[in-house]
C-alpha cells in the first residue's frame, strides 16, 4: 500500500466528536441533582406537621401549640382547615362517630380524638342518671365553671341532634393552659352536647377548638356525625 493511499484511508475514517463522553457525563449528573433537590423540598414539607395534647376540662388536644402546615407559628395558631374526618366506632358503647383525627377508647370507655386545634372526647353515662340529661347537663356546667377565665355563652339548653331530638347543648369559653409557642394562655372554645340512647345510657361529646378557629356550625356538624349503633 502507497503512502498516499494510507493517509488518504486516514482522513476518510469517521472520528468520535471530542467531549461526547462528558457532556453525556454532565447532563446526567444535572439530572440527578434536579431529581434530589425536588425530594428534598417534598421531605422538608412534609416535615412540618404536628400536634399536641391538652387536658382540663375541655376535650384533650385543643391546643394551639404547634400548628400544622398553613398554620400562623409566630402567632401560635394552627391550621385554619378542617381536620380530617376519621370513622371510629366504639366496641364497648357502641356507637359511631367522624371524628377529628384518629380516636382511641381508653379502658374506662372514654374516647379521645384531636388535630391541631380541634378536639373531641365521649364519655357514657349508664344507669338511671343518664335518664335525664337536663340534670347531667347541669351538673357537668357546674364542674366546667371551675375552667380559668370560665365563660357560658349558652345553655344548657334542648338541641335536635342526628342521633336524638332530645339531646341538650352548652357552649362556653375559657383558658386551658399556656400557648406552647407563645407562652400567652391558650383562649378555648368548648362545646357540649348530651345525647340518649334510651333510659339508662347516655353520651356526653365534648368539643373543643382554639377560640380563633371557632365555627358553631362546624361544632354541629361533627355531633351530628354520632350515631348510636
Amino acid at each position: 500500500m502507497s503512502i498516499a493511499l494510507l493517509h488518504s484511508l486516514l482522513r476518510g475514517r469517521p472520528t468520535k466528536p471530542r467531549g461526547s463522553r462528558f457532556v453525556r457525563a454532565g447532563l446526567a449528573l444535572a439530572t440527578i441533582a434536579i431529581v434530589a433537590g425536588c425530594g428534598a423540598n417534598t421531605a422538608s414539607q412534609g416535615a412540618q406537621s404536628s400536634t399536641t395534647g391538652n387536658g382540663g376540662t375541655v376535650a384533650s388536644g385543643a391546643t394551639d401549640g404547634n400548628a400544622p402546615p398553613g398554620g400562623d407559628a409566630a402567632n401560635g395558631e394552627a391550621n385554619t382547615g378542617e381536620a380530617p374526618s376519621v370513622p371510629f366506632e366504639s366496641p364497648k358503647y357502641h356507637y359511631k362517630v367522624a371524628a377529628p383525627g384518629s380516636m382511641t377508647e381508653a379502658a374506662d370507655g372514654t374516647a379521645t380524638a384531636h388535630f391541631g386545634a380541634e378536639a373531641l372526647s365521649i364519655t357514657v353515662v349508664s344507669g338511671a342518671t343518664a335518664a335525664n340529661p337536663e340534670a347531667v347537663a347541669k351538673g357537668d356546667m357546674v364542674t366546667a365553671a371551675s375552667l380559668p377565665n370560665f365563660k357560658l355563652k349558652s345553655g344548657p339548653a334542648p338541641t335536635k341532634l342526628t342521633a336524638s331530638s332530645s339531646a341538650q347543648k352548652a357552649v362556653y369559653s375559657g383558658t386551658d393552659g399556656t400557648n406552647a409557642v407563645t407562652g400567652k394562655p391558650n383562649n378555648v372554645v368548648v362545646v357540649k352536647y348530651w345525647v340518649p340512647k334510651d333510659a339508662s345510657t347516655l353520651a356526653v361529646l365534648t368539643y373543643s377548638v382554639t377560640e380563633t378557629q371557632y365555627d358553631p356550625q362546624g361544632a354541629d356538624d361533627v355531633a351530628n356525625t354520632f350515631k348510636w349503633l
